[in-house]
């Protein structure tokens, strides 16, 4: 069995039984981002109503959020819990990241946000099991914990984005993440 996330926001579980097939464990459905108005807008937008309480497009863009292109979100790295494989993290372009079951493939059971770019890894740690570590196009890295939707610590790593990241084998607290020209411990 081989599973695969791709930028179409599919979440595929590949199996060679009698022939090759494939079952989506999870179409990434994309969030909007809320829209806040600063209050002085606000207020100017409710003098510059229309009488019926008919707005203008901009206004009922502004309050209403971004328009979607496609309704599935990329998927850019995913990873199994190290306990539990019906339970598993996606990381997407949106700069969210996505606790996933294996048997709801219909919504997510938790979502974390805290980046401001895209996600590229998302890496369970193999000491603590709650924990686990991203890195984004942000410039960051950030560890969490699995009941707090916030991360926990975020360390910067320079002006370049982080591509890759990946915990120590034999120690709790060192990890390595990798830019476009270097590596960090």
């Amino acid at each position: 069995v081989v599973s695969t996330q791709s930028t179409d926001g599919k979440v595929t579980q590949w199996m060679i039984r009698k022939g090759f097939e494939s079952v989506d464990l999870m179409k990434l459905k994309r969030v909007g981002k809320k829209v806040s108005v600063p209050e002085g807008e606000q207020k100017e937008q409710k003098e510059q109503e229309q009488p019926a309480g008919q707005d203008s497009k901009a206004q009922q863009q502004k309050l209403r959020g971004e328009a979607f292109i496609s309704r599935n979100a990329g998927g850019l790295g995913f990873d199994f819990f190290p306990t539990n494989n019906n339970i598993y993290l996606v990381a997407t372009e949106e700069g969210f990241v996505h606790k996933c079951s294996c048997s709801y493939n219909e919504q997510y059971l938790q979502s974390y946000t805290g980046h401001t770019g895209p996600v590229y890894k998302v890496k369970w740690s193999p000491f603590v099991p709650d924990c686990f570590l991203t890195c984004s196009s942000d410039w960051t890295i950030r560890l969490w914990h699995s009941d707090v939707t916030k991360p926990i610590l975020t360390f910067v790593s320079s002006t370049k984005s982080v591509n890759d990241i990946c915990w120590s084998n034999v120690c709790a607290t060192v990890f390595g993440a990798v830019s476009d020209n270097r590596i960090e411990i």
